[in-house]
């Protein structure tokens, strides 16, 4: 660890004075943040390489407790055998003896890797209850089916109509074009935007703390970084972090790599041939992410106060949260007037695809956010 944070402290030290100079002095034209973004993301994947080295994936198939020494005695087992199929005469004699040997060492390994990794599993379980609750998520999970999509006319038709559905989602095509509002004003004229004095998004303990809280063991997105990368680095690189976020911020830009996502799509439920019953979950940057936390607090100061009934999008509110809140309503209204209430559920179909985002950056546009941190939302949720 200690290597890993010399060696990017050394790597990233160019790029912290070019930071530098661009947020203290902003130059007449925007800067070029997604070269400046890629090259963070170089000095982060070479100082891994450099520190814990380049090693190969671990196959797929290879089960929790195979090793390379296990692959390599399985080779050796496998080559004894075909020697002793393709053998000869006296020679057949000595080629069984070299495949036994090679079978016993093969089998000796694979028995003590599986009683090691039990005794690991069977520790882990006694001092972390998460992990075994966890363990039983993934025993289940792996007993379950899980549909995937797929088209009578093969494989390329299933890309093609799963992509086209794709497309009809996110191109806006469901949207009510007749009462769409007017696109939100170009903020050009204006750039690059002054950073406020007492201003707090960017500050370097600030983005410690978002790091920190990062959620782990997460798919990562394009970039390929995870929040394990970032919080083994967290007093490095925040200060980086702190002048790239301070760098849009002025410019109401973010690199393009933040506005990307890989996109997987997750069976919900009837036909599984029909691709709009699979609901397309975004992988995107985790410094995205990092970023958008850093502005929620000035979008929280500058929002009307949710209703106290709303329990979606909120820490701490599940759903049973909110089923038992309901429950407790329905009694009281049947204590109180001695008869069952009616209550009516409204489901709105594809809700998240038909909000037209015009009308929040309308709204947003009326209000005491600040022209930037406007042209921040427009840019990522718009510019994909």
């Amino acid at each position: 660890l200690r290597l890993l944070r010399e060696s990017f402290r050394s790597s990233v030290a160019p790029l912290v004075g070019t930071l530098s100079g661009l947020v203290s002095a902003p130059p007449g034209v925007r800067p070029d943040i997604d070269a400046l973004n890629d090259s963070l993301n170089q000095c982060l994947y070479e100082s891994l390489d450099s520190s814990i080295g380049v090693k190969s994936g671990r196959p797929g198939h290879w089960k929790k407790y195979w090793t390379q020494e296990i692959q390599d005695a399985a080779t050796a087992r496998d080559r004894s055998y075909s020697q002793w199929r393709h053998a000869f005469g006296i020679a057949k004699v000595e080629k069984w003896f070299l495949y036994k040997v090679a079978h016993r060492k093969f089998r000796s390994l694979v028995q003590a890797a599986k009683r090691r990794s039990w005794q690991q599993f069977c520790t882990a379980l006694e001092c972390d209850f998460s992990k075994a609750t966890a363990a039983i998520k993934r025993i289940k999970r792996s007993k379950e089916s899980s549909p995937t999509y797929s088209h009578p006319d093969g494989p390329a038709a299933s890309v093609s109509a799963m992509g086209s559905h794709l497309a009809s989602v996110y191109d806006g095509s469901l949207l009510a074009s007749a009462t769409r509002p007017a696109a939100p004003p170009a903020f050009d004229s204006v750039l690059p935007f002054c950073v406020p004095v007492d201003m707090s998004l960017f500050d370097v303990d600030t983005l410690v703390s978002h790091i920190k809280r990062l959620p782990t063991h997460k798919a990562p997105g394009p970039d390929h970084i995870k929040a394990e990368m970032l919080k083994s680095l967290v007093s490095e690189i925040a200060p980086v972090l702190s002048l790239l976020f301070t760098l849009c911020y002025q410019w109401s830009y973010t690199p393009a790599l933040w506005r990307q996502a890989q996109v997987f799509p997750i069976f919900k439920k009837g036909d599984t041939s029909d691709p709009a019953n699979y609901r397309p979950i975004s992988l995107t940057s985790v410094v995205r992410k990092l970023f958008e936390f850093s502005l929620m607090p000035e979008l929280d100061a500058h929002s009307p106060a949710l209703d106290v009934a709303q329990g979606g999008f909120r820490p701490q509110r599940s759903p049973l949260d909110q089923a038992l809140c309901l429950h407790d309503l329905m009694h009281d209204y049947f204590v109180e007037h001695r008869r069952r209430p009616v209550v009516a559920f409204l489901d709105i179909k594809s809700a998240y695809d038909t909000v037209d985002r015009r009308v929040i950056w309308s709204a947003l546009a009326g209000s005491s956010l600040p022209r930037a941190v406007l042209g921040l939302l427009i840019n990522m949720f718009d510019e994909v």
